[in-house]
C-alpha cells in the first residue's frame, strides 16, 4: 500500500469513526482539558504550598464543566 492510499484509507477511517461515533471526540478533549489542568496544577504546586487531593479535584472538576 503506498503512502496516498494509506493517507486516504486512514481518513475515511477517522470520518467514519467521527460520524458515527461524536463521542470519541469529545472524550478526546475532555481529556486533554484535564491533563491541562493537572498540569497546571502540578506546575502552581511546585511553587506553592501542597494542596490536598481533594482541592485538586475540585478545581479539575470546575475546569471540566467550565469547558462544556
Amino acid at each position: 500500500m503506498t503512502n496516498p492510499e494509506l493517507k486516504k484509507l486512514f481518513k475515511e477511517a477517522l470520518i467514519e469513526v467521527l460520524e458515527t461515533r461524536p463521542e470519541f471526540l469529545r472524550d478526546a478533549f475532555i481529556e486533554a482539558i484535564e491533563d491541562t489542568a493537572l498540569l497546571k496544577a502540578i506546575k502552581v504546586g511546585d511553587k506553592d504550598e501542597l494542596v490536598s487531593y481533594n482541592e485538586l479535584s475540585k478545581v479539575m472538576e470546575r475546569k471540566i464543566v467550565d469547558s462544556k
